[in-house]
């Protein structure tokens, strides 16, 4: 725990920031899944699809905004002589700032587009494991962040941070190496 104005968090740059980077990676992995099942979704199921997109890129905006000011505003602040206090409500230090509040938000909309996507998908058994996969993780998150909200009001601090990260990241690994198999599957050529 660092205090207020985290101007001891230089300290952490830029080893505290590093783990940012990939995490953009998996966003950019993110919008491409789906864009994918959103082009191979068929008949009623496409506008499903398409609306699950348009959140997956609400999420990438929101977080990769939120991400590229930490590694280009906040952390060269912290490095810099009496700056530190200027950035105090953007760095991830802050518990009621906002980073925490743009991740939360973007990954309540992450949330948001699995449940789209879910219903976007076919019928194959593969898909209905996948949906069901999606469905779930959205509910779970959507029900911990009214739950987290409810119950700790204004101290929710990181708390659907941290959750919404593991609930969202667990459902995009397990999805993701579903929607492999069935994305291959439709992209063999016939016997």
């Amino acid at each position: 725990m660092i205090a207020y104005p985290y101007s001891q968090a230089a300290q952490f740059v830029p080893r505290d920031f590093i783990w940012m980077y990939p995490a953009l990676l998996m966003m950019l992995s993110f919008i491409v899944l789906a864009a994918c099942v959103a082009q191979a979704a068929r008949g009623e199921r496409k506008l499903f699809g398409t609306i699950g997109l348009w959140f997956a890129g609400i999420s990438f905006a929101v977080i990769g905004v939120d991400y590229f000011v930490q590694l280009q505003a906040v952390q060269p602040a912290l490095l810099r002589s009496g700056e530190a206090a200027g950035v105090a409500v953007l760095s991830q230090y802050n518990p009621h700032g906002v980073f925490i509040a743009l991740e939360n938000f973007g990954f309540l909309a992450m949330a948001v587009s699995f449940a789209f996507l879910g219903l976007a998908l076919g019928d194959s058994k593969t898909e209905r494991a996948t949906r069901w996969v999606l469905l779930t993780a959205s509910a779970l998150a959507i029900l911990a962040f009214v739950g987290m909200s409810v119950y700790f009001g204004l101290g929710i601090e990181s708390r659907f941070e941290v959750s919404a990260i593991m609930i969202d990241w667990l459902a995009l690994v397990a999805s993701g190496i579903m929607l492999a198999f069935v994305f291959r599957r439709s992209s063999a050529p016939p016997d």
